[in-house]
Formats: structure tokens, C-alpha cells, sequence
């Protein structure tokens, strides 16, 4: 019960000071479940991370569910959703009230692009901690994809649905060359 009850704060806390995505999220998330707690190791945080990012819906809530579950299995797996979709709902029907009045101060507007700031600077802290470990292990194929996936969202402009769709791409056509080889050494 313990540990459930550690989840649904976690992720609570995690999703009420995350602003502007799930990107934010993955450092948080991995930060706390991996660094502070000591759950799930880096590599199955990694593992995690890209099977939360292939699938539909938000990077935050489907990571958090895939790390509730790993922790807790389906109890765990719920109370992380909750965790992390109840500060959202909260917000939204408060910001929706005082909406008209956000638009006309020029204080909360620049508060805003200020956190837009610090996104960027846990997005880049994000980035470095996984292209560290893609480092150490000489993962060349992977630092090569991650630099080339923030060239083409940053200075040229792509959608990141496009370029998560080409990586999905060239992941396919990698897995499928990977497989013919190893059939080639297989078959005398």
C-alpha cells in the first residue's frame, strides 16, 4: 500500500509542475523512480521511455503508466494514471474560468514564456542524460538518430509527428535488414 500511495504522489507531484509536455516528464519521472527511489534501472527506464513514445496518446501518461505498472502491476499502473492526469483536469477547469483574464495580463504572459525557458532547459537535460548513456555504451546508430531528430524539429522546422513517423520508418527497414542478415549466416 506504501508504494502505491509513493506512486500516486510522485506522479501527482510530477504532473502538477510539469507545464509544457511530456518531454519535461521523462526527466522527471526518471529522475524519481530511477535516482531518487531506485526502482527501475536506467536501462529499463530507457525501455520504457521508447515504448511510451511509440504509442498513442501523451508521453507522460503513458510512461507513467508503463513505470506504475513495472512497479506495481495493474494497482500500479492505475494509480500512476490518476497521478498524473488528475493535476491536468484540475488546471483546465480553473484555467477555464480565468481564461478571458489570462489573455489581457502582460505579466502572466511573460510568466509563461519564462517557463517556456526552463522546458527547454529540462528538455536539454533530458537529451544529455540519454545521449550519455547511448555514449558509454557506444550506441552510435542511437546518438546519430537523436541528433538528427533535433536537427530536423529545431532548425528545420519538421513536426515531431513527421519525424517520429520517419523514425518509426527507419527503425522498420533497420529491424528488417537486421533480420535478413542474421537468416543469411543461419542458412548454409
Amino acid at each position: 500500500m506504501k508504494t502505491l500511495r509513493t506512486l500516486f504522489t510522485s506522479t501527482f507531484m510530477i504532473s502538477l509542475v510539469m507545464v509544457w509536455g511530456g518531454y519535461v516528464g521523462i526527466a522527471l519521472i526518471n529522475r524519481r523512480f530511477v535516482n531518487q527511489l531506485g526502482w527501475i534501472t536506467e536501462d529499463e527506464m530507457t525501455d520504457l521511455t521508447v515504448v511510451s513514445s511509440s504509442m498513442p496518446g501523451a508521453i507522460a501518461v503513458n510512461l507513467s503508466i508503463a513505470v506504475g505498472y513495472k512497479i506495481a502491476g495493474v494497482l500500479g499502473a492505475i494509480c500512476a494514471l490518476v497521478g498524473t492526469t488528475l493535476p491536468p483536469l484540475i488546471t483546465l477547469t480553473l484555467l477555464h474560468s480565468l481564461y478571458a483574464m489570462f489573455l489581457a495580463d502582460p505579466l502572466l504572459t511573460a510568466l509563461f514564456r519564462g517557463m517556456n525557458a526552463a522546458t527547454a532547459a529540462v528538455m536539454l537535460n533530458v537529451v544529455w542524460e540519454m545521449g550519455s548513456v547511448s555514449l558509454n555504451e557506444n550506441r552510435t546508430l542511437s546518438i546519430i538518430m537523436m541528433a538528427l531528430v533535433f536537427a530536423l524539429v529545431f532548425f528545420v522546422g519538421l513536426s515531431a509527428v513527421t519525424v517520429m513517423l520517419g523514425c518509426i520508418f527507419v527503425s522498420v527497414i533497420l529491424a528488417l535488414w537486421s533480420y535478413v542478415k542474421r537468416a543469411r549466416k543461419v542458412v548454409p
